[in-house]
């Protein structure tokens, strides 16, 4: 285990290289190498000279290697970089390790914004263990932020995908640790009035983690009168709908104001998300402003002969779209969880609620899922929430999709127990979801009603199996039937 990155005099010569051949420049050696990852061709990354930095291996049982800094020891020995892991007994060797690698910070090949503190003793690990999210017996202890100074210009809003709007700085372009930074963000509006920030203000700008730029402070004692103080919206740039203060955040409420609907849109389709290829940005805006993307769900409504009549759409790219949406229908549980984008639910939170509850997930209670190891209040109040204020959208979904679930057994015996169901007609939830919470209550699905069929399931408009129902004389229950007879589904 470990991360790709690309060496400054790497970086330097692939943006030089770039600059020569009029192709657009990488901000900094990260894009460049996510980027190079992301390339299809991959002759293209072969080109890139991408180093490999291990920090671990995927099991540690070896026998040979009684300690984390023992197995890292005989990695560096099979011809890998040497990240100079330094064996420390207490915390004041911790800090002078601290201190000597920040003094090396800027003649180190690569960049680097901190160094990770582990527990070397394998049992002390296993003691320790994990949270839903990390490990126990490790942490990181960064470096201080790199900062530079320059003009604050203007202040974008900008609307995320859950309503939060976010102010922007525009400022004066400047070079911070080989990347040009010409926006920063100012995380939120309480913050802008907290540190009293000004247009036209001189600014201290630094690079969170190496990565993010954010501004620190003013720089009040070389203001000249030309500053004009910040204010906030008080209507969404986007849909024009007056803004809710939740201190500290402004949020538009508008669950169909088009930039929550077309940031979700992208994050849905990401890599982060169900990864669907050729969806970016750009596309997205294009399909939403014709009508063809209201939401999420609508992905899976999209036609060949859609995108065909749009400018820049050649058969291949729509046929290849309209492929890729269609790979998704069957992902796992968990993936779609996570391509939602709701928050504080990631990866390891969407994998063990897709474990736990199966296709009932959006159906528990904020209690049902606290229970869970690793999830707080805060984590199952925001799934929660979500869940509710999008049961519509997730309907719509499952209506359309197929996500690979695992089956979950409940201890709670029912009448449906070895029993043969079939279901017809629309029910009040998605037919799959139906269908998945019958499996936990022990019911076995059928496709077609048969002698042995034991009950029938009837939604609106039902179709032929009711009639062969009745002349084989099978149960029938409608959805009010079975809601009563389980008390809840």
């Amino acid at each position: 285990m470990g991360r790709l990155v690309l060496k400054k005099s790497d970086f330097f010569a692939l943006n030089k290289q770039r600059l020569e051949q009029q192709e657009p420049l990488f901000a900094n050696a990260r894009n460049a190498a996510v980027g190079s990852l992301r390339q299809l061709d991959s002759s293209i990354a072969a080109k890139r000279k991408l180093s490999f930095l291990p920090w671990g291996l995927g099991r540690h049982a070896d026998p040979s290697n009684p300690s984390f800094k023992a197995m890292m020891d005989q990695v560096v020995s099979w011809g890998f970089l040497d990240l100079e892991f330094v064996a420390c007994q207490n915390v004041g060797q911790i800090q002078q390790a601290y201190n000597q690698l920040l003094a090396k910070r800027a003649q180190a090949p690569f960049e680097m914004d901190g160094m990770v503190i582990v527990v070397d003793d394998w049992g002390l690990q296993e003691e320790l263990g994990w949270t839903i999210k990390a490990p126990r017996f490790a942490i990181a202890y960064k470096f201080p932020a790199l900062e530079k100074h320059t003009r604050l210009l203007g202040v974008l809003p900008q609307v995320g995908r859950s309503g939060v709007v976010t102010p922007v700085a525009l400022l004066e372009p400047i070079e911070l640790e080989g990347a040009t930074i010409s926006r920063a963000t100012l995380h939120n509006y309480t913050e802008v009035q907290k540190k009293g920030i000004c247009l036209n203000d001189v600014v201290v700008v630094v690079r969170s983690g190496d990565v993010i730029p954010k501004i620190i402070k003013p720089l009040t004692h070389l203001r000249d009168g030309t500053q004009t103080p910040i204010t906030p919206p008080t209507h969404c740039p986007e849909c024009q709908n007056e803004l809710v203060s939740q201190e500290p955040f402004l949020i538009c409420t508008h669950a169909a104001c088009p930039a929550r609907i077309k940031k979700s849109l992208v994050y849905f389709a990401s890599k982060e998300g169900l990864e669907i290829e050729g969806l970016a940005q750009k596309s997205i805006d294009q399909l939403y402003q014709k009508g063809l993307l209201p939401n999420i769900a609508s992905l899976y409504d999209l036609k060949l002969e859609d995108l065909l009549a749009l400018p820049g759409w050649k058969h291949k790219k729509a046929q290849n779209l309209i492929e890729g949406i269609a790979n998704t229908k069957h992902a796992p549980l968990w993936r779609l969880i996570n391509a939602l984008g709701i928050e504080h639910i990631g990866k390891a939170a969407s994998q063990k609620l897709a474990q736990t509850f199966g296709l009932e997930v959006f159906l528990q209670s904020v209690e049902q899922i606290q229970a869970l190891e690793g999830f707080g209040s805060q984590m199952a109040s925001a799934f929660v929430d979500f869940a509710h204020q999008n049961a519509s959208l997730i309907q719509e979904l499952l209506e359309r999709i197929q996500p690979q679930a695992p089956k979950v057994a409940l201890t709670t015996a029912s009448f449906l127990s070895g029993k043969n169901v079939v279901i017809t007609g629309t029910l009040s939830q998605p037919r799959a979801q139906v269908a998945s919470r019958l499996e936990q209550l022990g019911a076995h699905i059928q496709t077609g009603v048969s002698q042995t069929t034991d009950y029938l399931i009837c939604g609106e408009n039902p179709g032929s199996k009711l009639e062969k129902a009745h002349k084989l004389g099978i149960e029938i229950l409608d959805e009010a039937s079975l809601l009563e007879k389980l008390g809840a589904l």
